[in-house]
């Protein structure tokens, strides 16, 4: 086991593990070296154990926690590297981990209630629960639209006004940055995040060594109506960031995005597009949900520094 400041050459190694995955069982996160890990150059490090491969940040001398990310499907890192089946190896690396060290995990509930035993000998104890919505894609877009609540007028409706689709990468920041902003502003009240990012967040996510994300954008005569960032992992996808110009939203311009984004994903043999989590508002559920997406639990662990003296602790005050 080695526990090493993260540096150029590791940006590789990292990138070939996330491709070298299965589908990321983290449903809140996925393996990608981000502007959060730039943020941190320096006081981020690197855990390589076995089939682990971890970035860390440096709190204090001797508290390191995986590093919290908000660019790859909302919430955090996968520090899972996408393996789908907690087999006996994964259960020794995690073990083996640093003891002097708060470590966090996010893994989908079904590995939590199969597993209650193993994590709580591993001192892992659950601090919360998170709802998130997840397409399992199937074969063909075709087949798509066999799904419950996924309708085809909602798509002709958009194609029939004249909006269209198309792809593209940093050259389309600019008039997505003004979406993003146009929606933050009428959603506020809304958003747990009191102020909205900076156009330099955007940035970082494009200027990553290796960076995958890409913009899909919504047209109407020339005009950007609607538009997501979304990021592509082997067979996992997730979707980051949208913005919509509202006076549009009549015209379904955010299912003709959707749609042809799942239609570029299934083209390229990905299986699972993630949708992140909706901040429990009951119609942007629905909203996932007519994409034919299903909701999900997460499950927040985390093992202490000190596990025994917080347990004697927390006796003590309830005492």
């Amino acid at each position: 086991m080695q526990l090493l400041p993260f540096e150029e050459e590791h940006v590789p190694l990292w990138q070939q593990a996330v491709d070298d995955a299965d589908i990321s069982p983290s449903p809140l996160g996925g393996p990608e070296f981000n502007s959060t890990t730039i943020r941190g150059w320096g006081n981020t490090f690197v855990l390589m154990a076995n089939n682990l491969m971890i970035p860390f940040a440096r709190e204090e001398t001797t508290h390191f926690r995986i590093v919290k990310s908000d660019v790859y499907t909302g919430v955090s890192i996968n520090s899972l590297l996408g393996i789908t089946q907690m087999n006996d190896q994964i259960w020794s690396d995690l073990a083996d981990l640093p003891r002097r060290c708060v470590i966090v995990l996010d893994v989908p509930e079904e590995h939590y209630d199969g597993n209650k035993e193993k994590w709580q000998a591993l001192k892992f104890y659950p601090t919360e629960r998170t709802a998130y919505h997840r397409i399992d894609l199937p074969a063909s877009y075709d087949e798509w639209f066999m799904r419950p609540g996924v309708h085809r007028q909602n798509i002709r409706r958009a194609q029939e006004a004249g909006l269209y689709v198309a792809f593209g990468g940093r050259e389309l920041l600019v008039p997505f940055y003004e979406l993003y902003l146009n929606s933050f502003i009428r959603w506020q009240s809304r958003q747990v995040a009191a102020l909205a990012h900076d156009y330099v967040r955007f940035q970082r996510l494009f200027d990553s060594p290796g960076s995958r994300v890409q913009i899909a954008e919504v047209r109407h005569e020339n005009r950007i109506v609607a538009a997501a960032i979304f990021c592509c992992y082997s067979r996992t996808a997730g979707y980051l960031y949208g913005g919509i110009n509202f006076e549009y939203q009549q015209l379904r311009p955010n299912n003709l995005l959707h749609a042809e984004i799942i239609r570029y994903l299934i083209d390229r043999g990905v299986s699972e597009y993630n949708l992140g989590t909706s901040l429990n508002l009951k119609d942007l559920e629905h909203f996932k949900e007519t994409l034919g997406a299903n909701r999900h639990l997460s499950v927040t662990l985390c093992r202490d520094r000190f596990p025994h003296l917080k347990r004697l602790l927390h006796k003590g005050s309830a005492s």
